[in-house]
């Protein structure tokens, strides 16, 4: 869920600059000093009263040992979350925050963005900074056993490396590429001034949509690399299991760059895969991950990760989330547009620009839930698709025996990716029956696992539902293009 409140950080940001917002910052005309104080001030509360909340959880959970203590100090970082987007959206929209830093800093590339979303992103960061107490304690809990069951330990990591490596792996993921594009963009635009000044042609528009767009299709593709070292990753070495790993990549047909040992100081247990192209695209396994599943658990995790690059997840889930924005911004702006007008709502001395960049903040709330709604829903068939896929391989279904219609799926194979799943839950200290918006609940996932014992390996249900959602999804993409098209060709408004 950081991830979406991250990309809802940098809507605010930069969809503030717009000149279309007529009626933004509401109170635009605060001095510059109140503006800073009452955007600062808040977040600092938020810090205070997150640190407060989680220290009083700690000192119960040593009194108590419940885990009760745990769950009231993660709703309290949830809550500090969500409260620090809501109030950056108002900083921004009804203080003026973000034109007020515009007019203080020079125009430099990426200045004014740093600065803007600096506030909120260090009380993201301190709220790590409260709840790493907590962390701490659960691994210390969880130290005896480990010995005591013979395995590997890591030292404890201090609160800087625990903060550094939360903002490392959950706001680089995001903030990195945006940064890039937006650099990318500011970059691109200044440079198209200087080439044809201020008042350019419709030909110069064209070049740098075309530029804009082939720099961000660079950025994606290169975001691998960049990925690599901004995360603590190094090449598995050699040995069985990394021939084990590579040839099942291979035997399914999907490129791989290279698997990683993703090193987490063995604070995380899990896999993940970066780049949409083989020969860019990396498979990351974490260190807890190796040391603490059998080999053929540690396959599963792989072959699930393969399956998300080999059905192009990513891809879809990225289409699956603009279509919904897109369509639903567009049917609410006509849904509004039309009653309003009919109602004269609009006074005479509104232009229509005005008018439409009052439509965009209003549609704009509906479209983000239908958005996060529909990214949530088709996220967590993925990932069911992705787990029956770690099945099917582990049941002998590879590139060469698709064709076969004997295969059915193994309830070893299906041990062995249930089995992981627990194993995962246990050590992150996830309760298998806590729900979440991407990937469900475990024990959702173990269920649907087990159903799959003795299916044809070619009949596997979650298939077949995943292609009628990719069939809507390239219907809906028609769809959009042809309402782009048609406000192109007779230059009308669009919510788009």
């Amino acid at each position: 869920m950081i991830h979406a409140l991250l990309i809802a950080l940098v809507v605010i940001t930069l969809g503030s600059e717009t000149e279309s917002l007529p009626f933004f910052p509401l109170m635009s005309d605060l001095p510059a000093g109140e503006v800073v104080i009452g955007t600062l001030m808040p977040f600092l509360v938020i810090v205070v009263v997150a640190q407060v909340l989680m220290g009083l959880a700690g000192r119960r959970l040593d009194r108590t040992g419940s885990g009760r203590a745990v769950r009231i100090a993660e709703r309290v970082l949830v809550l500090s979350r969500f409260a620090t987007v809501a109030w950056h959206g108002v900083a921004v929209l009804v203080l003026g925050w973000g034109e007020t830093i515009r007019q203080l800093v020079p125009a430099q590339v990426l200045l004014d963005e740093v600065i803007i979303m600096a506030p909120p992103l260090v009380t993201l960061v301190m709220g790590w900074v409260a709840y790493f107490p907590i962390e701490r304690r659960l691994r210390d809990a969880a130290l005896i056993g480990r010995i005591d069951r013979g395995e590997p330990v890591h030292p404890t990591p201090g609160r800087a490396t625990y903060v550094m490596d939360q903002v490392r792996h959950q706001l680089g993921v995001v903030l990195a590429p945006v940064a890039l594009i937006v650099a990318w963009q500011e970059l691109a635009g200044w440079g198209a001034e200087r080439w044809w000044g201020t008042e350019m042609p419709a030909a110069a528009d064209v070049i740098l949509t075309l530029v804009s767009f082939a720099g961000v299709v660079l950025i994606i593709g290169v975001m691998p690399f960049v990925l690599r070292h901004l995360w603590d990753t190094v090449a598995l070495g050699a040995g069985e299991l990394r021939d084990r790993l590579m040839a099942l990549c291979r035997e399914q047909g999907v490129g791989c760059r290279e698997v990683l040992l993703w090193r987490t100081h063995g604070l995380m247990l899990n896999g993940a895969v970066i780049g949409l192209i083989g020969r860019l695209r990396y498979i990351l396994l974490t260190d807890a991950l190796l040391e603490r599943l059998t080999d053929e658990q540690v396959e599963a995790v792989m072959a699930h990760e393969v399956g998300h690059a080999r059905f192009h997840h990513l891809p879809w889930l990225m289409l699956a989330m603009v279509e919904s924005l897109l369509l639903t911004a567009t049917a609410a702006w006509f849904l509004l547009d039309l009653p309003l007008r009919w109602l004269k709502v609009w006074p005479d001395s509104m232009s229509a620009r005005e008018i439409d960049g009052v439509l965009s903040v209003l549609t704009l709330p509906p479209a983000l839930v239908v958005a996060l709604f529909v990214f949530g829903w088709i996220s967590r068939r993925f990932e069911r698709q992705a787990d029956a896929f770690a099945v099917q391989h582990l049941s002998g279904r590879t590139r060469e025996a698709r064709g076969r219609r004997d295969l059915q799926l193994s309830e070893d194979a299906v041990v062995a990716m249930s089995s992981a799943l627990g194993a995962v839950g246990h050590f992150n200290h996830i309760p298998l029956d806590r729900f979440t918006w991407r990937h469900g609940s475990l024990r959702g996932r173990q269920r649907r696992l087990h159903e799959l014992a003795g299916v044809a390996a070619h009949q596997v249900p979650v298939d077949r539902l995943v292609r009628r959602i990719k069939i809507a999804l390239t219907l809906g993409a028609v769809a959009l293009g042809l309402l782009m098209l048609d406000a192109f060709l007779h230059g009308g408004g669009s919510a788009t």
